[in-house]
């Protein structure tokens, strides 16, 4: 079975995430948000043609979706696997997902400092907070998080049972100021 028909039935078809997949069909067209521009240079992204189906399809990037749905899939991982009473993943695999996985491997490299920032491990597919009082970025210890190439990131902390969910469509950088700006407004939200 090819993976955009795997993830369909078994993911984005069982949680309801009827705007999601590897591209956009031709009668949604007019549903696709348009990027902004590079406020420096007035270009617009380079950015994959989600109008037709990609001729190689990816475990980690290319689809496109809602933000309605793709919070579907962030209360899923919130649940411990589970949405309107359908069970996508395990709790034990979630648990397994949302733990370090670095183990030895430094954390202290330009790269892992710039994707990860301080107090976050990696699990799998996911930055993980293993400390408080590290990070620039609201949160709390075990909340975790990923963000995509043009700027649509989702958070998740269970400790308070929040999920949130930003998609933005522009890939100027740095991602940290607009990611810590997220989180920020995000926990000022709370009340406790």
């Amino acid at each position: 079975m090819s993976l955009d028909r795997f993830v369909a039935q078994n993911v984005t078809g069982p949680l309801g995430m009827t705007h999601t997949g590897y591209h956009v069909p031709e009668g949604s067209w007019h549903r696709i948000a348009q990027p902004m521009a590079d406020p420096m240079t007035g270009k617009l992204p380079d950015q994959p043609d989600v109008r037709h189906p990609p001729k190689l399809v990816s475990g980690n990037s290319g689809m496109a979706g809602t933000a309605i749905d793709y919070l579907r899939f962030a209360q899923m991982m919130l649940n411990g696997g589970v949405l309107d009473d359908v069970r996508i993943l395990g709790s034990g695999t979630v648990a397994h997902m949302t733990s370090d996985h670095l183990g030895p491997i430094s954390r202290n490299t330009e790269s892992a400092s710039w994707l990860l920032g301080p107090g976050y491990g990696f699990g799998l597919g996911f930055a993980v907070r293993l400390a408080g009082g590290e990070s620039l970025m609201a949160g709390s210890l075990g909340d975790y998080w990923w963000a995509g190439a043009f700027r649509t990131v989702f958070a998740v902390d269970p400790s308070r049972g929040l999920c949130a969910v930003l998609m933005v469509n522009e890939s100027i950088y740095p991602i940290p100021r607009w990611l810590q700006l997220f989180r920020t407004l995000v926990y000022q939200t709370l009340v406790q």
